[in-house]
């Protein structure tokens, strides 16, 4: 159940990455992990095997406001960018999580049927909230 549930998150973090990617035509190379979660070895991996992208672990560990400070330090022109604003206060890197070249091609396969569950579901998660919120 545990890897499913990460496995799942995983897989929702791929296809929004590759919607900014897609709409900013700018590639992710690498994703910084920080907070509690980040410190599982488990997690990392299956999100670099998923997305195809290198993880790094990150020193930080409060993360829950570091979003606001690096947009806060660049409003202030403390930093000429978001960008370089949060490689500046993403902490000392700890580990690196490569992903697995099999791994990866098998959660392609994975993600085309990913893709296709949302459209096949919609009714369904309609009829869903309109029971919910009737209850």
């Amino acid at each position: 159940m545990y890897r499913a549930l990460l496995e799942g998150i995983a897989l929702e973090q791929a296809l929004v990455s590759g919607m900014i990617e897609e709409e900013t035509g700018e590639p992710l190379k690498e994703f910084i992990a920080i907070g509690g979660g980040a410190s599982s070895d488990l997690w990392r991996q299956i999100i670099a095997d998923v997305c195809g992208k290198r993880v790094l672990r990150s020193e930080t560990v409060e993360a829950s406001s570091l979003g606001a400070a690096v947009c806060a330090a660049t409003g202030a022109g403390w930093f000429p960018s978001a960008a370089s604003a949060a490689e500046a206060m993403a902490g000392k890197i700890t580990r690196e999580n490569e992903p697995g070249l099999a791994k990866v091609a098998r959660y392609a396969e994975l993600m085309a049927i990913y893709r296709t569950i949302y459209p096949q579901l919609r009714e369904t998660f309609s009829q869903l909230a309109q029971f919910s919120a009737a209850g």
